[in-house]
């Protein structure tokens, strides 16, 4: 029974970190906006089809990274839609990366596709 309540807290302890991971990730594209003085890019909030959201040039539709949950393995996959798109994967079990760290890399392979003529 203690195993079971440890795992439920570990599960919501995860589930936080998803939630502090898109808020960031939400935060650093409102600030680059704002930087950039016009809406470069956007956050696409994912339907009822679980726990996942896109970050989208607001330039192109085809230049976006999504960023998904795996709730089995705790595992966030973000990954570029571009031909030869950059993937970033941690895992939010071990914090081999800091949510700050893992944002950053998305966004930078996200920059990088669009700024290579990936649109």
């Amino acid at each position: 029974m203690a195993a079971s309540a440890m795992a439920g807290g570990a599960g919501v302890e995860r589930m936080d970190a998803w939630v502090r991971f898109r808020s960031l990730s939400r935060q650093r594209i409102q600030e680059g906006n704002l930087v950039a003085g016009e809406a470069v890019w956007r956050v696409v909030e994912a339907d009822a089809a679980g726990p996942r959201f896109a970050i989208g040039c607001a330039r192109s539709g085809e230049v976006r990274v999504e960023c998904r949950l795996d709730m089995e393995t705790w595992m966030v996959t973000c990954k570029v839609a571009a031909k030869k798109g950059a993937v970033v994967t941690f895992d939010l079990t071990e914090r081999e990366r800091s949510l700050e760290e893992a944002v950053r890399l998305m966004l930078d392979s996200l920059a990088w596709e669009e700024g290579n003529g990936s649109s």
